[in-house]
């Protein structure tokens, strides 16, 4: 797919493969770098109330309202991410952030999803010792990652559903944030 058509953090999802990815497993060195080019992350409504004591929460405008974590002023800018890809300590971690370099892909015609990883990801190490999978079948890790994507799949589908809610219910308005920083810089958000 196009670049511009992949989700955020996302450049080269393929699906999981047992043969392929036979000894490919995530380095425990976490690096956040990855999400450093971002000012606003998506959020589950699940997520709200532990996100909004690090985050201001703001949902998209348009057809399909969604809910961000808002983690930079600026474009192309993630506060919570330093030069060395360490996410600032004792601050929420977003669950769409966590699962990378996971994610779910919808099957053609089908109700289903197929797990993929980034195959571009930083974290990716081709001869792990805990490796994806054991034998040809997934290993406790891989059950984990599953476990997790199913779990922010369906909380995403819920949050969906309660962002057309409101915005049904006229709920949702249109707001301006301003922000004055020292030197007298100063920045809007819609």
């Amino acid at each position: 797919p196009a670049a511009a058509a992949l989700p955020p953090f996302y450049r080269k999802p393929i699906p999981v493969d047992a043969v392929q990815h036979a000894r490919v497993g995530i380095s425990n060195q976490i690096n956040f770098g990855f999400a450093r080019d971002t000012n606003a992350i998506l959020l589950t409504g699940q997520e709200f109330s532990v996100a909004a004591r690090t985050y201001p929460i703001a949902f998209s405008s348009g057809a399909q309202p969604v809910p961000f974590a808002i983690v930079g002023l600026r474009e192309r800018e993630n506060l919570f991410v330093d030069a060395a890809g360490k996410w600032r300590e004792d601050t929420y971690i977003p669950a769409y952030v966590r699962r990378y370099p996971f994610i779910f892909s919808e099957v053609p015609n089908s109700t289903q999803f197929l797990l993929c990883l980034d195959e571009a990801a930083e974290c990716l190490e081709t001869e792990s010792q805990q490796p994806l999978f054991v034998d040809g079948k997934p290993s406790t890790a891989l059950q984990d990652v599953l476990k997790f994507c199913e779990a922010f799949q369906a909380q995403n589908q819920d949050t969906q559903a309660l962002g057309q809610w409101l915005d049904q219910h006229g709920l949702l308005e249109d707001r301006v944030a301003r922000a004055e920083l020292e030197g007298g810089q100063v920045f809007t958000m819609s």
